[in-house]
């Protein structure tokens, strides 16, 4: 399997196995116990992905994955230190992000509920948390700003755990809104 598609096959055997957590988190975000462990739990294998495309030299031996490409260019390369046609790879992926980051901006903006807070929260604490509701959904687009300094499987990746969790987002509100009416 060429290494880009393995990358998105990766991200993807991943999403999957994290789908019972992140179900898990959805349903406790409903109740107000919204948690991040599906995040957390995502971290090093992120790092782990970047590694891989980013060191030169793996357990003693030349690291090939450098040599592989997608589209094209390597799955290693930055587009900062891209030229030419290479740069037109980033950017398509850089507006599909956007896309995505846009999508689940305008999803959590139309989901997305007040915080509860306890009985004597202070009105700081409450602008705070306000402040903060408002914020979050925005997060989203930090993501197309890291395919300008990610290496291209990194950005590969990113696209495609973004895509799968607008989806899964979708589905679980769109399922369990349905089983709690």
């Amino acid at each position: 399997m060429p290494a880009g598609l393995a990358v998105v096959a990766l991200t993807v055997v991943i999403r999957a196995a994290l789908h019972p957590l992140v179900r898990h988190a959805f349903r406790a975000s409903r109740d107000g116990r919204a948690g991040c462990l599906p995040i957390l739990v995502q971290i090093p294998i992120v790092s782990a992905v970047y590694r891989l495309f980013t060191a030169s030299v793996i357990a003693g031996h030349a690291n090939a994955l450098l040599a592989q490409s997608f589209l094209g260019v390597p799955l290693g390369q930055h587009l900062l230190a891209s030229a030419g046609p290479d740069v037109l790879v980033f950017l398509v992926l850089a507006v599909a992000i956007a896309a995505v980051a846009w999508g689940a901006y305008r999803f959590s903006r139309r989901t997305t509920s007040a915080p509860v807070l306890p009985d004597g929260t202070s009105p700081e604490v409450a602008a705070a948390m306000a402040r903060t509701a408002r914020l979050l959904p925005a997060l989203s687009f930090g993501s197309v700003l890291a395919v300008a300094v990610v290496p291209l499987a990194a950005s590969v990746y990113l696209l495609t755990s973004t895509a799968w969790s607008l989806a899964e987002r979708m589905w679980l509100h769109h399922t369990l809104s349905a089983v709690s009416s």
